[in-house]
């Protein structure tokens, strides 16, 4: 999704076929419809095609990964051990 001047909030449509791309690389899985507590990119309404993409074992569907989300998490608590003293 991108942002006009105004700071709105618009969706990507392909100019050939007209498909959203943000759905569309959704329901390809080669991105994920929502990141859980960043208020700025709340997307539910992609929650089917990625229903979709996971379902059809699609993108990164296909295999394993680690959403961002939670790598980010897991990140933050490494770094934060590499600054803890021994006892």
């Amino acid at each position: 999704m991108a942002a006009s001047s105004s700071g709105a909030k618009k969706n990507l449509l392909s100019r050939d076929t007209g498909l959203e791309l943000n759905a569309e690389m959704v329901r390809l899985g080669w991105a994920l419809a929502y990141r859980p507590g960043n208020d700025a990119f709340p997307r539910p309404e992609y929650e089917p095609q990625e229903a979709e993409a996971k379902a059809a074992g699609r993108g990164m569907r296909g295999g394993t990964f680690i959403p961002p989300w939670e790598w980010r998490h897991r990140q933050d608590g490494v770094r934060a051990s590499a600054f803890r003293r021994s006892p």
